[in-house]
């Protein structure tokens, strides 16, 4: 599932850090998961890559496949997430909404040792449990979101439940039976 890796954090948002050093960790590197033991560079998971590579003559030959399909993998997530970073005008007549859980503590920062696949929670920030409400916003530059939200809107729930939650749901209602908008940049299709 190469666009799993695309949810990872941006390296330069210091969302986890090394236990000893506190420096960030570059998630695009393969490296990084080597030493870590993180995912499919994860030697321990022998037994898992048997069964994903049942074609593979030997145990490190499945190894090394796995962690060419990992470099590839992050080299995407890497290219995603530059192209998320470059600012671009929304096409005329759309509007940008986003709907944050703001009241839940939220892990932000995690830590990690090397030779060691834990990642323990270092710090918590608002958010909905799973995603924070600075990460939902997006890239930042100069201390603002690069995407040009139309509305922020606040609901008090869980990641899970968020789309459930009735502050969710009127507020979609709302966004959705609000008369359209129009200019002269609207585009008009035949």
């Amino acid at each position: 599932m190469p666009s799993v890796y695309q949810l990872l954090p941006r390296p330069q948002d210091g969302r986890v850090v090394d236990t000893v050093t506190g420096e960030s960790l570059d998630f695009y590197d393969v490296r990084t998961w080597m030493e870590r033991g993180w995912g499919l560079a994860n030697r321990g998971d022998a037994s898992d890559l048997e069964e994903l590579l049942p074609a593979t003559a030997n145990e490190e030959q499945r190894y090394w496949v796995a962690v060419d399909h990992l470099r590839n993998c992050l080299a995407q997530a890497k290219a995603f997430h530059q192209a998320l970073d470059s600012p671009a005008e929304s096409p005329a007549g759309t509007s940008l909404h986003l709907i944050v859980g703001t009241s839940l503590k939220t892990p932000s920062v995690l830590a990690s040792d090397v030779g060691n696949n834990v990642v323990r929670r270092q710090s918590e920030e608002p958010g909905d449990n799973t995603t924070t409400v600075r990460s939902a916003l997006g890239p930042m530059q100069y201390g603002n979101p690069i995407i040009s939200w139309t509305t922020i809107g606040e609901v008090s729930a869980n990641h899970r439940k968020l789309t459930s939650d009735p502050d969710f749901t009127t507020r979609m209602l709302e966004l959705l039976m609000e008369p359209r908008r129009t200019t002269s940049e609207d585009v008009h299709f035949p």
